[in-house]
């Protein structure tokens, strides 16, 4: 096998000026987003609250948290569906709404922003039929009952909303049975959430994405249904409908101001058709805004079969469809886990993070199909590299680091691009029940930068203090670009940054350089006298000097 690090580094001075030289038009006000639900919802409130100051002292700018339909719901395991008003928070058992409480006021206290991804599994009593038992939660969800949860949601983070502090709480929730594998709250989570220590209203959330992957059957099923004799898409018709569920649950909660994205797609699908063969991200993008693989919109029985007017009028499918175009956003998870952030995908389908220009070329065509004319811009709110240790299949923790810095800053020099996401502080536990020669155990995500034993990964510091040179491969006397972040830098201010050379056992500053005042980036050249390794210095007001990861640049020629 050829060597991966000369590869890369070919790679990288053979590149074309579209990814090597920085667009004048690069994001300065990128926001950085993380999610680790497991320690984030489900920790105990020790463990969450130093979860948080973690997040903070990397510089995270918000964090998206799932917001389970079946964890919340009274008697989601029940078929029938309980007497209860579904858009009062009052109707929801106390228990079930303190981890969320607890999350968002301890977030508010640290300047850590909510993105509330309301999502499913939903409570089987608000579900169909399904062709195997295991898909019940995720079979074709009831839009009016998500109407109703999501309404339930929006006035319980409106900002005026104060939980009935008397009521005594409830008991904690068993553990999952399956369904999520998570645990439930404590008695003492439940009265520190409700209470706030004060009896205050709960803080107001004013950002949300509706549903995760609705093109994964883990979310959303059936993704495909066999009729007239073919297989059918039916996951983006059914998304549609919960998406119009999701914008008037928030219109009718005063929340029809506020962020919200659609979307929230895995990067690939299968090639099976089925009710479990995922859908393609293009695919289920075209078909959620019922067009043809030219984007001509569907019509007569092809346009129905998919539950798509048949005139294909533009007229009709807008005003059935606001939240199809008014949106604020687009949300995609252009994960590859094993491979570069600059390989594209084989299938045109896909969409891993080199392929976002395709997505955006997708949502533009989808658009002017309808007569409106708009750039959304794009929110990459998951993603990661699975490592090794502890997955056999990984990759190195050093690619990660390597990686996840390359990402960052692709995803910079793209205007349309509004996040960048980590998934994962800590890695998952193994998959439970299987052994470690098992093909599944590894199964989970291994894509925190703080290994299970609480140790960090290398990746901890690039994430923190990332750096990334788009040509590490120069001639000599020719400079070097250096891209950065101190992204623990306070909101406004230009931190003073070092870009650091190795010269024998010591490093030496070659430039020192202000940052952005936005969410301090740095994109500044540097000509270093001999090949090398170059690194940043950053130091916070107070503390010690920080460093990113150091990579290696080659001078050639004379």
């Amino acid at each position: 096998m050829p060597n991966p690090v000369l590869c890369a580094l070919v790679a990288f001075a053979l590149c074309s000026a579209l990814i090597c030289v920085p667009s004048a038009n690069a994001s300065k006000s990128q926001e950085s987003m993380f999610q680790d639900d497991i320690r984030l919802v489900y920790g105990d409130e020790d463990g969450v609250k130093a979860t948080l100051d973690t997040l903070a002292t990397l510089g995270v700018d918000r964090i998206r948290v799932s917001v389970f339909w079946i964890l919340v719901a009274p008697d989601a395991r029940s078929q029938q569906r309980p007497t209860f008003d579904a858009t009062d928070p009052a109707g929801y058992p106390p228990a079930n709404w303190a981890r969320y409480d607890r999350l968002i006021r301890e977030a508010g206290k640290r300047g850590i922003a909510i993105n509330l991804n309301v999502t499913g599994p939903a409570p089987l009593w608000a579900t169909g039929t399904p062709d195997r038992e295991d898909l019940a939660a995720t079979w074709e969800p009831e839009p009016d009952a998500f109407r109703d949860f999501v309404k339930a949601l929006g006035l319980r983070y409106n900002g005026s909303y104060k939980p009935p502090v008397e009521a005594p709480p409830g008991p904690p929730p068993a553990r999952d049975g399956g369904l999520l594998g998570l645990g439930g709250s404590s008695a003492r989570d439940v009265q520190a959430a409700q209470s706030g220590g004060s009896g205050d209203a709960l803080p107001r959330v004013s950002f949300w994405s509706a549903w995760n992957e609705p093109n994964h059957p883990g979310w959303l099923t059936p993704q495909w249904v066999r009729s007239d004799g073919q297989q059918l898409e039916r996951s983006p018709s059914n998304y549609r409908k919960l998406l119009g569920a999701f914008t008037e649950g928030l219109a009718t909660s005063s929340h029809g101001r506020d962020t919200q994205l659609i979307g929230e797609l895995a990067p690939s699908g299968s090639r099976t058709k089925g009710s479990t063969g995922g859908m393609r991200p293009l695919r289920f993008l075209r078909t959620l805004y019922c067009l043809d693989a030219r984007y001509r919109p569907l019509r007569g029985t092809s346009a129905t079969l998919r539950g798509c007017p048949a005139s294909g009028s533009s007229a009709t499918f807008r005003d059935q469809n606001p939240g199809l175009f008014r949106f604020s956003g687009f949300a995609h998870h252009p994960y590859a886990l094993l491979s570069p952030p600059s390989d594209r995908s084989i299938n045109k389908e896909n969409v891993a993070m080199a392929d976002l220009p395709r997505l955006h070329a997708a949502l533009g065509r989808s658009l002017r199909a309808y007569g409106v004319r708009r750039k959304p811009g794009v929110w990459v709110t998951e993603y990661g590299f699975q490592t090794d240790p502890p997955d056999p299949n990984g990759v190195s923790e050093a690619r990660q680091s390597s990686w996840l810095n390359e990402a960052e800053y692709m995803s910079w020099r793209d205007p349309r691009i509004r996040s960048h996401s980590q998934f994962l502080l800590t890695d998952d536990l193994p998959k439970a029940g299987l052994q470690p020669d098992d093909s599944g155990y590894w199964g989970t995500f291994q894509t925190g930068l703080v290994r299970l034993n609480g140790t960090n990964k290398p990746s901890f510091d690039a994430y923190r203090l990332p750096i990334h040179i788009p040509q590490p491969i120069v001639r000599r006397g020719q400079s070097v670009r250096v891209w950065g972040q101190v992204r623990p830098a306070a909101a406004g201010t230009a931190p003073q940054v070092r870009i650091q050379q190795l010269r024998g056992s010591s490093w030496q500053t070659l430039k020192t350089l202000r940052a952005s005042s936005g969410r301090g980036f740095i994109n500044a050249t540097v000509r270093p006298s001999a090949s090398g390794r170059l690194r940043l210095a950053w130091q916070p007001e107070g503390g010690s000097e920080v460093h990113s990861r150091s990579v290696g640049v080659r001078l050639r020629g004379r």
